[in-house]
C-alpha cells in the first residue's frame, strides 16, 4: 500500500472518529437526535474538506466526491 493511500485511510478514520465524537457530545449534552445517515454525510464532507484543503488535490469536486471512489483521486 502506498504512503498516500495510508494517509488517506488515516484521514478517513480521523474524520469518522471526529464526527462520531461530535454526535456523541450532541446526544449527551444537548439531547440531540442522532441519525446515522447524517453522521455518514458529515463524515464525507469533513473528509472532503480536509483532503481538498490540506493535500495538493485541486482536482477534487464535491459533486463527484459523493461516489466516495478514493482510488480515482489517488492515481
Amino acid at each position: 500500500m502506498s504512503k498516500l493511500k495510508k494517509k488517506v485511510i488515516q484521514t478517513i478514520l480521523l474524520a469518522t472518529c471526529w464526527e462520531l465524537w461530535k454526535a456523541r457530545n450532541a446526544l449527551i449534552f444537548s439531547g440531540a437526535r442522532v441519525v446515522i445517515e447524517e453522521i455518514f454525510g458529515e463524515t464525507q464532507m469533513v473528509f472532503f474538506m480536509w483532503i481538498k484543503n490540506r493535500a495538493k488535490q485541486s482536482n477534487l469536486v464535491r459533486r463527484n466526491w459523493v461516489s466516495f471512489d478514493i482510488d480515482e483521486y489517488l492515481s
